[in-house]
């Protein structure tokens, strides 16, 4: 319907562009619904495929996926699994070529990969980024192996295409409405000159996500360390039930903006991905000392005995008689007397 949004931007009459403003918004309304429907059914068969092997790609194919939202969820999985999608919407008769749509990753040409696939193909176009393909059911075997076959040969190009880079660290404490305001000096933001990425971790949710945007989008306030700011996640809408189960701390990847409505200027948080942080390592054990075994009980006679050795021990020792030399010297029993004794007298 690309004619009726032209119309509705051209036209003077107010009453014929309210008239059209509710049907395209209807249709969009129309659109999401699809979109969100193919997008589970998309999700589900990847991670079957994923968990019966790590394959360096995706190609899925139904029956009853409209051809008109399956590029926007191609791109989604893209970047969600890091690894070029390709989704077919198949003739619900198989009478007629399945028509697909596929995104690419960083590293992975994906038109050049269906020029190499071109045998199972019966048409297909695009760039490096983005292309779309006509396929007869029959084949669509054969081109999953051959894609899949060729992306095994890139996969040293697409590693770490799509990894999120995070420009820096930042406490929730230090994005400040003057700290978040000297970032939008750098604007204008867009493909040449992203906006800074920034991370922080020990994050707690102080709120339950809530869905917005018809569900495409989770609403939720973060905490930490007694700073509480209200984050959005775009596009993250069915992600709502793994943010809510999250437990303890988390750690968050996010854009800083500030947020201007109904006169307010305040910072929030665009959120990029979260995780939950890992648990501290616990410390290890002290060594603790031996316990002492208590002393064997004693009968009465034992410590009759032990008594009297006691009272033995304490008595003085009787001293030994001292010998008289002939010269009238004593003895008193060490060796350096022993030669006094025996010396000769004069």
């Amino acid at each position: 319907q690309a004619e009726l949004a032209v119309e509705l931007l051209a036209t003077d009459d107010p009453d014929r562009a309210e008239e059209l403003a509710g049907f395209v918004d209807e249709l969009n309304t129309s659109r999401q619904a699809l979109e969100r429907s193919v997008l589970l059914a998309a999700r589900k068969q990847a991670k079957q495929q994923i968990a019966a092997g790590d394959q360096p790609a995706l190609v899925l194919a139904e029956r009853d996926w409209h051809p008109g939202v399956i590029g926007i969820v191609a791109g989604k999985l893209a970047e969600q699994y890091g690894r070029p999608v390709v989704l077919v919407s198949q003739d619900k008769l198989g009478v007629k070529p399945g028509v697909g749509s596929g995104r690419s990753v960083p590293g992975f040409n994906l038109a050049d990969a269906f020029t190499r696939c071109t045998q199972h193909l019966q048409s297909h176009g695009g760039h490096a980024a983005a292309a779309g393909l006509r396929i007869e059911d029959g084949s669509l075997d054969a081109f999953r192996a051959a894609f899949y076959a060729h992306a095994r040969t890139q996969q040293e190009a697409m590693r770490g295409g799509t990894a999120l880079e995070i420009d820096a660290e930042a406490p929730l404490v230090t994005l400040t409405h003057q700290a978040v305001t000297e970032i939008e000096r750098l604007a204008p933001f867009g493909c040449g000159n992203r906006r800074p990425v920034l991370c922080t971790s020990g994050v707690r949710l102080a709120s339950r996500p809530k869905p917005m945007g018809g569900g495409r989008h989770l609403s939720v306030e973060v905490e930490q360390h007694g700073v509480r700011l209200r984050a959005v996640a775009f596009g993250a809408g069915d992600r709502e039930q793994e943010l809510a189960d999250a437990r303890g701390p988390l750690s968050i990847a996010f854009k800083p903006v500030i947020n201007t409505f109904r006169g307010w200027a305040r910072v929030e948080l665009h959120l990029e991905d979260w995780r939950a942080d890992k648990p501290a390592a616990p410390p290890a054990p002290t060594q603790q000392p031996p316990k002492q075994q208590p002393p064997p009980q004693q009968t009465p006679g034992e410590q009759r005995d032990a008594a009297r050795r006691t009272d033995t021990a304490s008595q003085p020792a009787t001293p030994e008689p001292h010998a008289t030399g002939p010269g009238g010297e004593q003895a008193v029993g060490g060796a350096a007397h022993a030669k006094d004794l025996t010396a000769p007298t004069r």
